[in-house]
């Protein structure tokens, strides 16, 4: 028997594989991107004594996570999964903070351009870009 969190991770994708697909008259690839990342933020538990920081690296977004007692001098860089095709800082924020207050730092979770919008290795390129910026 599945588990109610298994149960709702495959609800999830469901409902994004029956939903309109990018470059369909219905929706553009940014709706869809958010409509997914509101979502699929739903099947993660908020961590407590968190801030989030949006800020700028390597000229895209990026979020700093700070769990309340962090140590300053480490930092868990994060690149967010989604396969170059989904998910985000804001999808993924949520598993960085669990992820960063329970190693006791704060936490780097950065955004890469989808392969809908970008060629590879543009990804690896800015991850590296954002690695050397930070």
């Amino acid at each position: 028997m599945a588990s109610r969190a298994s149960a709702a991770n495959r609800r999830h994708y469901e409902a994004l594989a029956a939903s309109p697909q990018a470059g369909s008259d219905e929706l553009t690839n940014e709706q869809i991107q958010h409509r997914a990342d509101l979502h699929w933020s739903s099947l993660t538990a908020e961590p407590g004594s968190v801030d989030y920081s949006e800020v700028t690296v390597a000229g895209r977004r990026a979020l700093w996570i700070v769990p309340e007692g962090s140590r300053a001098d480490q930092v868990l860089f994060y690149v967010h999964g989604g396969g170059f095709v989904g998910g985000s800082i804001y999808s993924h924020r949520k598993l960085v903070g669990h992820l960063a207050s329970a190693a006791g730092t704060k936490g780097l979770l950065v955004s890469y351009p989808m392969s809908q919008t970008a060629k590879f290795p543009a990804q690896q390129q800015h991850v590296r870009d954002a690695y050397q910026g930070c």
